[in-house]
């Protein structure tokens, strides 16, 4: 009968967990913990009362005492589920019809076995736990996933009053012995509480382990969105502020020149340029891709313009990347507030994307937005505007303008202004017909393409339109055109083979296209670059290094790379008459360049006097405001046609050694 008895006894039991199991519900460890706690607690001094009372027990009497210690332990597990979750409500019937069963067991041990009135009680136990189960609504597991577990009093009292009674329980078996059973329920509890504590105390870490995760971008180590919204939204109003949002530029040619491993190490060292020397007040963050953010608390427009003076300076410095150096310059936008102009972080952070628009557009490294009105003109954000770019090149806003190069030779001593002039070529530069701001420069539209992401789509676009206007002209003008080309198209190995089917389609020879490629460019993967701009020149495409001067490395390409024309950056010539340093620059880089077996373009000519200079140091063609502005493609034919017969191109020759 015991037997049966204990069976049932144990499947009753089960019948508050299978309740929770209808409930769905998963409770932390440290609920069962802090449940544990409290009927140890309660049951070690309960023992302690019973055998207090009770004299010689036998093994009746204690098997009962076991029946009503595990009835304290499971009401005490399902109220402190109930707590902790504060659905007392929801395990309230669970807990009376554990309460009844106790009372039944108690009934049991004081009638000294079966045959109590209070037995009646064990059915009416399970019904009001099958009543529970059944009506539990269906909707309760989205309510209980919706709570968030807080530290309240009531999370503590159970466990609390479990701790103590343990400790009166040893206390009190000091005083007066009350036996093994008390005494090993009381350490019990006291190990389920310390347990408890270990288990907050790692919960603690995590937390705070997950808070740091969540405030910080994993990749550099500086601080994300959430930091930044943090920052702003902290800024005092009666003290002025300002946020710096600085942009790396052509920051996507390290990503597809040298590999994203490159483009992450990058981020991290120029992470690191902002984050050192004196922090104090300031809040680095990165934003996304190579956009970072610096919060400046106390500081007005000239602090804050100098700060970003000096960090688009530190950003500016040559980095050394998996053996390649790399030199990336940096846009700096700055938005300011003043005291009693308070300006809402949403509104912040607008105008600084919007000053580091402007700052991309100008070709400027800083530009400060002091909360002055805003001019009707103001620029569009860098997103829109990519965006817009993006319609652009899909409808055929985009069109070329092209600058003439002129070869210019004395006609006479060198000083009395006679010359002769033959065109020997043109530059192509894009310019944006945009429907409502009017015509855009190159600069304007370079950023946007490289905000969006746009720069390959940009480089086809612009290839193209090239190779067909000088199909157009080719027949009376036998005038080539040059094309200057970003990293991530001189990366692409597939470039030669579209270049060579253009111009098929053109019917025209390899000679009437000159590919320019900006001397940064070939440092980001000099290896690739220069395998597809030697496939280019074998095919007979003519290679320029363009912005010559303006680097650190080229004298160390010069020997390598398939280049037969160097482009004087206007840097180098434009103080060549007032400038003997500047002087002495171009004759020994024209020298050089000669030696090589290499042409030379001066850029940026301006008036007579550069012009005079660069044809006396032997400069074999010119290019500038002084000897022809960029025009639209139809003024660039009539003008074409009011020359001189222009210098018919011949095959680049082969390049020495």
């Amino acid at each position: 009968m015991d037997g049966v008895y204990g069976a049932a006894y144990l499947a009753l039991l089960a019948m508050p967990f299978l309740f929770l199991r209808r409930l769905r519900l998963r409770p932390h460890p440290t609920v069962w913990v802090d449940g544990l706690t409290t009927g140890l607690g309660a049951l070690a001094l309960a023992a302690a009362l019973v055998l207090a009372t009770v004299d010689d027990a036998d093994a009746a009497t204690m098997l009962a005492l076991g029946y009503v210690g595990a009835d304290l332990l499971l009401i005490a597990l399902l109220a402190s589920l109930g707590s902790v979750l504060g659905c007392l409500r929801s395990v309230l019937l669970p807990v009376l019809a554990v309460g009844l069963q106790l009372v039944a067991d108690l009934g049991q041990y004081l009638a000294g076995g079966l045959g109590a009135p209070s037995d009646l009680l064990y059915v009416t136990g399970p019904v009001l736990l099958a009543w529970a189960a059944h009506r539990c609504p269906p909707d309760w597991t989205v309510r209980e996933q919706s709570w968030r577990l807080r530290l309240e009093v009531r999370r503590i009292v159970l466990p609390a009053g479990g701790a103590t009674a343990a400790l009166v329980v040893l206390a009190w078996s000091a005083l007066h012995p009350l036996g093994p059973a008390p005494v090993l329920l009381a350490v019990a509890a006291l190990v389920s509480m310390a347990t408890r504590t270990v288990l907050t105390l790692r919960a603690t870490e995590n937390f705070y382990e997950l808070r740091a995760q969540a405030l910080s971008d994993p990749l550099t180590g500086l601080g994300n969105r959430r930091t930044l919204d943090a920052a702003l939204a902290d800024l005092p109003d009666d003290l002025p502020a300002a946020l710096l949002l600085l942009d790396l530029d052509s920051f996507r040619d390290v990503n597809d020149g040298l590999g994203h491993a490159a483009g992450d190490e990058v981020l991290r060292l120029q992470a690191a340029r902002l984050t050192g020397g004196d922090q104090t007040g300031r809040v680095a963050v990165r934003l996304e891709g190579d956009t970072f953010a610096l919060v400046l608390r106390g500081t007005g427009p000239e602090e804050a313009r100098r700060v970003a003076e000096e960090m688009a300076t530190r950003l500016r410095a040559p980095l050394q990347v998996d053996g390649t150096r790399v030199r990336l310059t940096a846009s700096v936008g700055v938005a300011v507030t003043t005291p009693g102009r308070p300006s809402g972080p949403l509104a912040l952070l607008r105008r600084a994307d919007e000053a580091l628009t402007q700052a991309k557009h100008r070709a400027e490294a800083v530009v400060v937005d002091d909360q002055t009105p805003a001019h009707p003109g103001v620029e569009v954000s860098r997103l829109q505007l990519a965006d817009e770019l993006h319609t652009a090149i899909s409808t055929a806003q985009l069109v070329l303008w092209f600058q003439p190069q002129l070869h210019v030779a004395p006609a006479g001593p060198v000083g009395t202004g006679g010359r002769t002039t033959t065109v020997a070529g043109c530059e192509a530069l894009v310019r944006w017909e945009h429907p409502d701001r009017g015509l855009l420069g190159p600069e304007t539209i370079l950023s946007a393409a490289e905000h969006g992401r746009l720069l390959p789509a940009l480089g086809d676009a612009v290839l193209g339109m090239a190779v067909a206007a000088v199909g157009g002209w080719w027949a009376r003008f036998p005038v080539p055109v040059s094309v200057n080309l970003s990293a991530t198209d001189l990366g692409d190995r597939r470039l030669p083979e579209r270049v060579h089917g253009l111009l098929q389609q053109h019917h025209l020879p390899p000679w009437a296209l000159t590919i320019e490629v900006v001397e940064d460019t070939l440092m980001v993967d000099p290896t690739r670059v220069a395998e597809v701009l030697r496939d280019l020149r074998d095919m007979g495409v003519g290679v320029a290094l363009d912005d010559y001067g303006t680097g650190y490395s080229s004298l160390s390409y010069l020997h390598e790379l398939p280049v037969d024309e160097l482009k004087l950056d206007r840097s180098l010539t434009r103080d060549l008459a007032t400038n003997p340093t500047a002087t002495a620059i171009a004759r020994h880089s024209i020298a050089l360049a000669h030696d090589l077996g290499l042409r030379v373009v001066g850029e940026g000519i301006e008036d007579p006097e550069a012009l005079d200079a660069l044809v006396a140091l032997g400069c074999d063609t010119v290019q500038g405001y002084l000897t022809g502005r960029p025009m639209p493609s139809a003024a660039w034919t009539t003008w074409l046609a009011e020359q001189a017969a222009p210098v018919l191109p011949v095959a680049p020759a082969p390049i020495p050694g």
